[in-house]
């Protein structure tokens, strides 16, 4: 038996009797046909065949006709078009209940999809993906599409098209200092740490695009010779995140180094903002308070020595280590720094170190991280930060704000 586009098939009856050889003749592409003993099977939707025995013709006009009256023309003894009939009816039955039950919601976001998978590639665009595979809690939902970008270009046109739309959109860089719902993300995360990490050196300046993790990039300038972004060589952020909270740890924060960043405006524009110009603050910025878009980042940083950059960064790390649960997934430090507090110790003396609520707790190690000890849920951590909140409210009258953005 042949079948490539054109070719023969001779199927067995009943009876053991050989019919005269069948032409095929593909109306549509050909995307699947798999022999089975002696009857070929065809992806029904996809394949679309006419069969004719000796002195049949069909002429050009009845091979562009419905795929109804085509596929019914052959013999019913076909078995190519015996199970293309019966899946194909199967197959326009479930659309049918699909469409009928489609919101005006769901058209839109299906639209959106597609308009989507033209700008990325169909490989960038990820349906229903779980946020858990992308933070550092663990935890999360499906997010209704997943898209990354790889270019400015992209991103940019990524986030028009959902404005367009009218569907909601988060920019997520590494995942950190954030909790997403358990019920995931009604609307298109626009993944940066996956595509969008290219960078570039011009003397003692380095800028890098919005999905290099701090840590990266602090690795990258000590291998460079160049100091100033020690303090970050630990902070599990993105550097469009850091921009957008101005991170910091250890006495160092973004503000510090910061030349400027490139930014998607909310008229869709892009421009470069001069760090002067940013408002940067203690978890602080105007990034954040106008919702704009970091592309990139540059920073101004000074030669030093390789090796003394490096023994610094090798004592932050063992301070973290020593003193931080980094063992156990977490959004970092849980709640910001009260003016005249600190949190952790706040909540040590509130007796919650090590308090529980299904997967999530108060680290034993530094009371200032809820951490997931396996399975939590985002409503577990939830109920522990409240938990947390009313308890040093009531015993010292302070109401700890959380630093973790709570999505979904």
């Amino acid at each position: 038996m042949r079948f490539a586009g054109l070719g023969t098939l001779r199927p067995n009856t009943a009876s053991g009797e050989s019919h005269p050889a069948l032409k095929l003749y593909v109306v549509t592409r050909i995307v699947l046909v798999r022999q089975q003993r002696k009857c070929p099977r065809n992806t029904v939707g996809q394949t679309y065949c006419v069969a004719t025995g000796p002195g049949k013709q069909h002429s050009r006009s009845d091979q562009l006709r419905s795929v109804d009256s085509m596929l019914w023309s052959a013999p019913l003894w076909n078995p190519v078009c015996m199970r293309s009939r019966i899946l194909e009816k199967r197959h326009r039955k479930r659309t049918e209940e699909r469409e009928q039950y489609m919101t005006g919601d769901d058209r839109e976001r299906t639209e959106l999809s597609w308009r989507l998978r033209q700008i990325v590639g169909e490989d960038n665009v990820l349906v229903d993906e779980p946020m858990s595979r992308h933070t550092t809690f663990e935890i999360g939902g499906p997010a209704d599409l997943y898209v990354i970008p790889e270019t400015a270009d992209e991103v940019r046109e990524v986030i028009a098209a959902c404005r367009q739309a009218e569907v909601p959109y988060f920019v997520l860089g590494n995942g950190s200092d954030l909790l997403v719902s358990d019920e995931g993300y009604r609307g298109v995360i626009v993944g940066l740490s996956d595509g969008f990490i290219n960078v570039s050196i011009d003397g003692c300046e380095m800028t890098c695009q919005a999905g290099v993790s701090l840590r990266e990039a602090s690795e990258m300038a000590c291998e460079l010779g160049f100091t100033g972004l020690e303090f970050a060589c630990g902070i599990p952020g993105s550097i469009g995140g850091a921009c957008f909270m101005n991170a910091g740890a250890y006495d160092g924060c973004i503000a510090d180094v910061l030349k400027s960043v490139r930014v998607v405006m909310p008229d869709g524009s892009v421009e470069t903002i001069a760090a002067q110009d940013l408002a940067l603050g203690y978890r602080a910025s105007r990034i954040r308070d106008d919702g704009l878009v970091v592309l990139s980042a540059t920073f101004r940083l000074r030669k030093g020595d390789p090796k003394a950059i490096r023994a610094r960064m090798d004592d932050l790390t063992h301070k973290r280590e020593s003193k931080q649960p980094l063992d156990k997934p977490s959004a970092g430090s849980t709640f910001k720094r009260p003016e005249g507090y600190f949190a952790g110790k706040l909540i040590m003396d509130a007796g919650l170190q090590g308090y529980q609520v299904g997967g999530a707790a108060v680290s034993k190690k530094h009371a200032g991280f809820v951490v997931n000890l396996g399975g939590a849920t985002a409503a577990d951590v939830h109920a522990v930060i409240e938990h947390v909140q009313d308890e040093v409210e009531r015993q010292f009258g302070v109401r700890l704000e959380p630093e973790v953005r709570f999505l979904g």
